[in-house]
Formats: structure tokens, C-alpha cells, sequence
């Protein structure tokens, strides 16, 4: 079931990426985690959390994207390290920073999204050391 929940997850950013992301690939309450040193965090709930937190990253970039590098699999959750691109609005800077998502499935269906910033603490956060993730990252 792990490697079909890597296969949800994938494409969803697959998805995201084209700008075709369906907000019924949500469950109802769904959570994301936004990491607490971004300016403004907070936990958003469902389909309007979703497209609040997609809205958010519109409204500071252009050409945003999250370009998957490698998917960790730990129980119902999956660790998806990514690369995130995209270019200020308004300034034209270029931005490409590597964080970690800490996605939480059940039956299937995407159930909560954590953010971090770090790819160590979205290790540690499923029993894991950032050495697991180093490898190929």
C-alpha cells in the first residue's frame, strides 16, 4: 500500500505543477502544516485551506513550482523531498530553495501535509535521520 501512496503523492505535484491540482483529491479535513518560521504560518483546513495556501503562493511568485527529487516511505506517510522554484513577483529574483513535505495518507487519500523548511526536522519528524535522506539529495 506504501508504494501506492508514493504514486498519490507524486501525482499530485505532477498535477500541482501543471496547474490542474483538484481540490477533491483532499479528504474534508484536511490539514496543512505551514513550517512556524514562515512569516504568517498557520494550519489550513480543507479545500479552502488548500486553495488559500496555493492563492498565498501565487499571490508572491510566478512560475512556482515543487520539483519532486526523491519519495521516502515510512508507514502511512510519505516524505517527499523537493526542490521549490519559482520567481518574485514584482522583484524578478530567482528562488530555489530544497524543503520537505511529511505527506499523511489514510484509505488512500491525502489526509494532512506538513511543511518544513529543513529537510533534517521532516526526517526526524517520522523516525528517521537526515543521513536516510542525504544520499541522493
Amino acid at each position: 500500500m506504501s508504494r501506492e501512496n508514493v504514486e498519490i503523492v507524486r501525482r499530485g505535484y505532477d498535477a500541482l505543477n501543471r496547474g490542474e491540482l483538484s481540490l477533491e483529491s483532499f479528504g474534508p479535513d484536511f490539514e496543512i502544516v505551514e513550517p512556524p518560521e514562515q512569516p504568517g504560518a498557520e494550519t489550513r483546513h480543507g479545500g479552502k485551506g488548500v486553495s488559500d495556501s496555493m492563492n498565498a503562493i501565487s499571490e508572491a511568485f510566478d512560475d512556482f513550482r515543487f520539483e519532486p527529487e526523491r519519495f521516502i516511505e515510512v508507514g502511512d506517510k510519505v516524505v517527499a523531498l523537493l526542490t521549490a522554484r519559482g520567481r518574485g513577483k514584482g522583484s524578478g529574483v530567482v528562488v530555489e530553495r530544497r524543503v520537505a513535505h511529511v505527506w499523511t495518507l489514510q484509505d488512500r487519500t491525502p489526509a494532512r501535509v506538513e511543511i518544513y523548511l529543513d529537510v533534517a526536522p521532516a526526517m526526524k519528524s517520522v523516525g528517521l535521520s537526515e543521513q536516510d535522506a542525504r544520499a541522493d539529495f
